[in-house]
């Protein structure tokens, strides 16, 4: 039941064209996130739906994966499952819903056709060759237009492969074609930088891509942390680089809205907000045949972190 459940959700919004972030233009938080956030028995201040600084330090201390485990690892998937547990099906179902209403769910699509930089945020290597993949679609199916003055930047920084991102993954880039010039480098990628590089060569691109530069960023991570950060990477590149124009943002969800106010904060601090229209896209969730507790978890933690994220751009506009 649950498979042909997600199965009709995919169908269902496959065409979507826009996304939201957690509040509209005035600054109140949007039903969704609160509708959300109910079924984990939170109330707003006073019945303020403004007030985004009580939201996240609910989020924060109810949403959150433990610090320092990664997505999927036993102590993450851990707290997806108690976190979950107190919910029925038809609930998660419910809030499921919710998630696609946000655009955290399904693919996402371009509004403009003409982008000046196509920025492809790093992730693991099935992820980025997704990504890829998913920006080559968007090519052949002329919904975006390249030149020869369109600039390819790869967000990705200091982070070791994980144990899953093996010699056979790495090699092996099915369901996509390796480029036929493509041969396999003596030493293979160990950390994401590296492996970045190696899925640009290893696929078949398009030529009106494949004759592009492309630009790979190397944040470093910063102590205490496992890897570089979304926010490191686009800061280092904002610094190298004088961005004015349309930016095209590829993520993958459930993590576009929040890469998506990552990129909006680092160009608010930036001081560049006028200079940028950003349009973010991406594949979507893989929900079909994954259990609905994980794809909950993962969508509530990256929901925590997107609420963050925002109250931050609004602490800055304050500031500013």
């Amino acid at each position: 039941m649950i498979k042909k459940y997600l199965s009709a959700l995919i169908f269902m919004g496959g065409l979507c064209e826009a996304q939201a972030s957690v509040t509209d233009k005035k600054g109140a938080i949007l039903p969704e996130v609160l509708n959300i956030a109910s079924f984990f028995n939170y109330t707003p201040s006073d019945s303020n739906s403004y007030d985004i600084a009580h939201l996240n330090t609910f989020a924060h201390k109810t949403f959150l994966r433990p610090h320092g485990s990664e997505r999927y690892e036993d102590r993450a998937i851990q707290h997806y499952k108690k976190l979950c547990a107190m919910l029925s099906l038809g609930q998660k179902q419910k809030l499921i819903e919710s998630f696609r209403k946000l655009g955290g769910i399904d693919p996402l699509y371009p509004k403009k056709k003409d982008p000046d930089y196509i920025v492809i945020q790093g992730a693991t290597v099935p992820a980025m060759r997704e990504r890829l993949m998913f920006l080559v679609k968007l090519i052949e199916d002329k919904k975006i237009k390249l030149s020869v003055n369109t600039k390819i930047i790869f967000l990705v920084g200091e982070r070791a492969l994980f144990q899953s991102e093996t010699p056979d993954v790495l090699l092996n880039p099915s369901p996509y074609e390796k480029d036929p010039n493509w041969q396999r480098p003596d030493h293979l990628p160990t950390d994401e930088r590296e492996a970045a590089k190696f899925i640009w060569f290893q696929l078949k691109l398009p030529a009106a891509l494949r004759d592009l530069q492309p630009h790979f960023t190397d944040a470093q991570k910063n102590p205490g942390n496992s890897r570089a950060q979304t926010q490191d990477c686009i800061q280092m590149w904002l610094k190298t680089d004088h961005v004015k124009g349309n930016l095209l943002m590829v993520s993958s969800n459930p993590y576009i809205n929040y890469q998506e106010s990552v990129v909006k904060l680092a160009i608010k601090k930036a001081g560049l907000e006028n200079n940028i229209q950003i349009d973010s896209v991406g594949p979507g969730m893989t929900i079909e045949n994954t259990d609905i507790d994980i794809v909950l978890g993962i969508a509530l933690d990256t929901l925590a972190r997107t609420i963050f994220t925002e109250k931050q751009q609004r602490e800055a506009s304050v500031s500013s």
